[in-house]
């Protein structure tokens, strides 16, 4: 337990210590003990039959554990199958009693292993529907099988699949109903140790995990010619400290293995490994070693249905806090506040309106303290008194569903747009300043009101003229742009018909912007349902549309990309850290994460568990990383832990100096310096910090006593946060 009734699960990270041959060197450890890595043991099994009657369901049902089988397992959870009613699919098709597998909260689900095995064959039943279950079997990321199954309740299909040599496996159910599943066949089950760069070596002994795609690399799986990296670049886009012994000719780099754990990576190397190359990978990551990744959610109570989730600093300590509201009545507000390591204290609600729907954060009154407009039944705005509480809620005298906020005519003071209840107009109020705003003027773009998760409204530049224009999810198979004035109109809306590629009239609910190709031009994601009025209904043609702009407007054809569950809400940030923009979805019983490959296109989605309707972004912990919130039963709270994500500090030498420098960017984080690494008293580097080639930098002489520097972040009042208790840059 983590405090405040919050819990997260452990998990066991082991040290990997590498120390070159060296004339002098210093080797700095944070904990009492050094666990030396090992790699894991290669299982090879023949041939298996899964009946899922060794596991135990609990009371009701439980999750299949990972290693069960061998595999892993996702979204699949075993019940007794024998206790239910004989029309059922449970038992139907318990084909060897008692237990059965089925697909949790009839979302997609997917077993895979490190490795590569042969999926033979199960008996497939449906829970309670007619319906087909399609089976897709990938080898990496490559699909290589793709077959469906009509199941029903009345009894098991034996499905015969023979995927062979697959490294996963996803069964969606087109219904999204649950279905069921017993006596699972797999053979040829082999298992290989992980290997991030793809290199032939095994990232348990890697001595060179970046290495480029394509080098010729040793036993160490460094590159054959490449000096041993001295300089901490193989932890490159990790956290570390580096240290500079006295000798001129030995320093060494340190650094977390993962942020939830007290886990060390030593190196050290004489100045004759080095010379004077530089092991900078800046720009040269190999784009499969840099994988986007979270600690397991931790929850917290937020009322009943939580229902959206914002981010700010509520109580003025620098550090995030979240907000959500939930659609009951009467409507509540709460807030969260952060501690700034990633937990949060227990929430404080705040009884206002009623059946509310969206927020919006700003300073309204500029005040310099976050305040929110919520837009319901009632819309309303709750100034904040920089102590996490808020005045009495005033009302706007409006109805709505939606609310974002932007300077809309340039004079320095907040306004707000709404979607206005029931007419779906949109309501354009401009702020005066002391967090009050003028009457309403409507424009004619109309908003498509979908659910009272989704966000169909979004503030950007779309044509590139410095005024704030509106984007819009309109009716069903169209978004509108309506272009700024610069004086608080707006020109009339400029609607886009499209097809999501999966279903010729998609219903855009949620929208997100950012460039995703780099050309300085926004672009528009959007998130589709599938349409009809039910939101439940068949989950396969649901998707997320990315439109391309071209800079005055308008935008280029989308690409699609399926989304096999229930997506609602989008949000942006570089989740995997190779500076390409990436969307995290809120996905039903999971968060997707499609990473961005920086031309505007996506990976297929990475699922994290987490159930949310809405997402938020931010850096909960202070560790330069962009952490996910999730509204929906209760607020989860996902740290990042991509080893690429955060700041890189980068380390290059000659034969004088070593200079430090990361993104200018995180031009918030100060360089300070100790002569002890577990010293109270690190102090701001004396040496002159500049800017050269995007990114700050500074030099510092060889010819000094044992020194160690990190950086640490600053809070919005410029003052250094505590950035742990072993204190490593976060």
């Amino acid at each position: 337990m983590i405090g405040n009734g919050t819990f997260r699960l452990s998990r066991t990270v082991f040290v990997k210590l590498r120390v070159p041959l060296v004339t002098t060197f210093a080797v700095v450890l944070l904990q009492d003990k050094l666990v030396l890595a090992q790699c894991p043991p290669v299982t090879n099994i023949a041939t298996e039959t899964l009946t899922f009657d060794d596991l135990s369901p609990g009371e009701f049902s439980s999750p299949i554990p990972n290693g069960y089988g061998s595999l892993q397992w996702n979204n699949f959870g075993v019940f007794n199958g024998s206790i239910r009613p004989v029309t059922e699919g449970y038992r139907t098709g318990n084909v060897s009693p008692p237990n059965v597998a089925f697909n949790d909260f009839g979302d997609p689900a997917s077993i895979s292993i490190t490795g590569t095995f042969t999926l033979n064959s199960a008996h497939l039943t449906s829970a309670g529907v007619n319906q087909g279950v399609r089976v897709q079997g990938f080898v990496g990321t490559k699909l290589a099988y793709d077959n469906s199954y009509a199941v029903t309740p009345a009894g098991p299909v034996l499905a015969n699949f023979n995927y062979v040599g697959v490294s996963r496996v996803t069964f969606t159910a087109s219904a999204g109903s649950q279905f069921v599943m017993d006596n699972l066949v797999i053979s040829n089950l082999v298992t290989v140790l992980p290997d991030s760069d793809g290199d032939g070596v095994p990232d348990c002994l890697d001595h060179c995990p970046d290495t480029p795609p394509g080098a010729v690399v040793d036993a160490d799986g460094c590159s054959v010619g490449q000096l041993v990296p001295c300089d901490g670049s193989w932890t490159n886009h990790g956290q570390y400290v580096v240290a500079l012994a006295a000798a001129a000719n030995s320093f060494v780099a340190a650094g977390l293995m993962a942020t939830d754990a007290r886990d060390v990576i030593v190196q050290a190397a004489a100045q004759s490994d080095c010379g004077k190359q530089s092991h900078s990978n800046q720009g040269q990551e190999n784009p499969h070693a840099c994988l986007p990744d979270f600690a397991p959610a931790v929850g917290y109570g937020a009322g009943v249905d939580p229902v959206f989730v914002a981010t700010g600093d509520f109580n003025g300590d620098g550090k995030l806090d979240l907000a959500t509201l939930n659609f009951v009545n009467p409507g509540i507000v709460t807030i969260l506040s952060g501690n700034g390591d990633g937990t949060f204290q227990p929430a404080v609600t705040h009884t206002v309106g009623s059946s509310l729907n969206s927020i919006a954060v700003g300073d309204f009154n500029r005040d310099g303290k976050s305040d929110l407009a919520v837009a319901g039944l009632d819309c309303l705005v709750l100034l904040g008194n920089g102590d996490g509480t808020f005045q009495p809620a005033v009302s706007l005298n409006l109805r709505g569903f939606a609310v974002a906020t932007g300077d809309f005519n340039g004079d320095g003071r907040l306004d707000l747009a709404v979607a206005a209840s029931p007419s779906g107009k949109i309501a354009v109020l401009l702020g005066k300043g002391d967090g009050t705003f003028q009457p309403p003027g409507y424009l004619n773009a109309e908003v498509n009101f979908w659910a009272p998760w989704s966000n169909p409204l979004c503030v950007g530049d779309f044509n590139g003229d410095g005024k704030l224009d509106l984007a819009v999810a309109s009716s069903s198979s169209s978004i509108s742009v309506s272009l700024g004035n610069g004086d608080g109109t707006f020109q009339p809306p400029v609607t886009r018909n499209y097809s999501s590629g999966y279903n010729s009239s998609p219903h855009p609910q949620s929208l997100a912007a950012g460039d995703f190709n780099g050309d300085g031009k926004l672009d528009l994601a959007v998130v589709n349902d599938a349409g009809g009025s039910d939101i439940f209904g068949p989950f396969i043609t649901n998707s997320v549309s990315m439109f391309l702009g071209n800079g005055d407007g308008t935008f280029q054809p989308p690409s699609n990309y399926p989304m096999f569950s229930l997506p609602t809400m989008a949000a942006v940030g570089d989740f995997n850290g190779d500076g390409k923009l990436d969307l995290a979805v809120a996905n039903g019983s999971v968060v997707s994460i499609l990473t961005g490959d920086g031309d505007g296109t996506l990976q297929p989605a990475v699922n994290f568990d987490g159930f949310g309707y809405s997402v938020a972004v931010g850096d909960f912990n202070g560790d330069g990383k962009p952490d996910l919130g999730l509204a929906g039963d209760g607020v989860l709270v996902l740290l990042n832990t991509s080893r690429c994500a955060g700041p890189h500090l980068d380390v290059t030498r000659d034969q004088k100096t070593f200079t430090l420098s990361w993104p200018l960017p995180y031009a918030n984080f100060v360089l300070e310096s100790a002569t002890d690494l577990n010293s109270t008293n690190w102090q701001p580097v004396s040496e002159l910090i500049t800017t050269n080639n995007g990114r700050c930098e500074t030099a510092v002489a060889f010819d000094q006593t044992l020194c160690f520097f990190r950086l640490r972040k600053l809070d919005t009042n410029g003052t250094r946060t505590n950035a742990g208790s072993m204190n490593i840059a976060r």
